[in-house]
């Protein structure tokens, strides 16, 4: 009995080691819980709306994430879209001089600054970095706003950051913690996962098939070792 409810914990633990498997992402970006609301429901309260238009809303902007600060002083935004423009350019690293310019100067059309800068964590992409300066609808609140925007394996992604300009711009800060990862192939993200699966079922019942096999021999020899009575 002990031997099949060994075989059948074995058999549960690739399941459960498998479900508690990150999947890829497309980028990382980890923000303070405490100091950014990122959960959809509070974020559509926040911001008036029901779920659906917040959905909705996230859809038709191409948003991967969304934070709004819990003084509301702060808002990011993360948008992950391919485009025409993307798909042929494919990437921002090598860009001459010439293109560089023109790709500024298209991008950065209502910005104060433009520059190129490289990621960050050991990443090889470049961005462009552009500030400026926007008001809300009411023109009475100013904020800086910082956008940067990189092309990683065809797909376009801008990090938008807008803080009021009455607190420090945390834009470089925010900034610091990206990486971006690149458009995630589904089949082949499926496929590691089930390779992953496999190699972790096989180990594992590897291991009870041995353990069951050194447990039979040693009842065995117990058996062996034990004196005749008659």
């Amino acid at each position: 009995m002990k031997r099949i409810l060994c075989l059948l914990i074995a058999l549960c633990i690739p399941v459960i080691l498998l479900s508690g498997c990150n999947k890829p992402s497309e980028y990382t970006l980890t923000l303070p819980s405490k100091q950014y609301l990122t959960d959809d429901e509070k974020l559509a309260d926040h911001f008036g709306m029901t779920r659906t238009e917040f959905d909705q809303y996230i859809k038709d902007n191409h948003l991967l994430l969304l934070a709004v600060s819990t003084d509301d002083f702060v808002q990011i935004k993360l948008s992950g879209e391919e485009t025409e423009f993307s798909k042929k350019i494919n990437s921002f690293n090598n860009l001459n001089d010439e293109n560089r310019a023109t790709i500024a100067e298209y991008f950065g059309k209502n910005f104060i600054t433009k520059s190129f800068v490289k990621g960050n964590h050991g990443s090889n992409n470049t961005y462009l970095k552009l500030s400026g300066v926007t008001q809300d609808k009411t023109g009475t609140v100013t904020y800086n706003t910082t956008e940067y925007i990189t092309v990683c394996s065809g797909k376009l992604y801008t990090l938008s950051v807008s803080a009021n300009a009455t607190v420090d711009d945390p834009a470089d800060e925010i900034f610091s913690k990206l990486t971006i990862n690149g458009p995630i192939n589904k089949a082949s993200s499926d496929n590691s996962r089930a390779s992953a699966f496999i190699i972790a079922g096989m180990t594992l019942l590897a291991t009870v098939v041995l353990v069951l096999a050194f447990t039979v021999l040693r009842d065995v020899l117990k058996k062996k070792t034990v004196p005749d009575e008659n």
